[in-house]
């Protein structure tokens, strides 16, 4: 096994595109490696087309006996139907929806009656609460973008960050927050799944996510 050459492929925070370019340049050494290619920052953006015609590509490059393992804390149907394309008789090992748990997450819930009161809303909840560092979800780009000047104009430090970002920028978001110069990153799901920073206390949905694996991934960056 060429285990650098699998270190490197399946490295965190590795997009398709970049293993694509390193499996055209070392896919003479790739035989019997084992390729992590769905683990990484870019994962929860994986169902895009863009992204899975990259992760198609990465895989046209390497030998057909090339063993892949898929790891995710979640796996939705559109996304094991996906690897049906490239993965032949899989072992699969699932755990049932009903068993997922998040030890050490409270979870609560604070009732707004109309979208316009969020934003105040969200203001009392830093008035009242000690946060160490915090990351607030919405649903869209549009409403990330909203959300980070209300913020900045009450005074607030924030961070934000989403898919439209060159992934250089995201990167130097990431290390700011992770340094702790920002205390509150707000982003949309591109940061649900596989970052961790250890600091983070309070997750906030400021948009409930579209599905349960999003909203397990989300309030899952404060249980590290």
């Amino acid at each position: 096994m060429d285990a650098k050459f699998s270190t490197e492929i399946s490295g965190r925070g590795q997009r398709p595109g970049q293993a694509e370019r390193q499996s055209k340049k070392g896919q003479q050494g790739l035989r019997g490696c084992v390729l992590s290619a769905l683990k990484g920052q870019w994962h929860c953006d994986l169902l895009t087309r863009k992204l899975v015609l990259e992760v198609y590509d990465v895989y046209r490059y390497l030998p057909p006996a090339t063993q892949v393992v898929l790891i995710s804390a979640t796996l939705p149907h559109e996304m094991l139907e996906m690897t049906n394309k490239f993965m032949t008789d899989p072992i699969r090992i699932l755990v049932k929806r009903d068993e997922l748990t998040l030890e050490g997450i409270k979870q609560f819930f604070v009732a707004v009656e109309r979208e316009e009161w969020k934003f105040d809303t969200l203001c009392d909840l830093y008035d009242t609460l000690t946060i160490t560092q915090a990351v607030i979800f919405c649903n869209t780009k549009r409403k990330v973008d909203w959300l980070t000047e209300k913020m900045r104009e009450a005074n607030f430090t924030v961070s934000s960050m989403h898919g439209d970002m060159p992934q250089k920028e995201r990167e130097s978001i990431m290390k700011e927050f992770r340094s702790g110069t920002s205390r509150v990153l707000i982003s949309t799901d591109v940061w649900a799944r596989g970052l961790d920073v250890l600091q983070v206390s309070l997750v906030i949905n400021y948009n409930l996510p579209n599905n349960r694996e999003f909203y397990i991934h989300r309030i899952g960056r404060s249980g590290r």
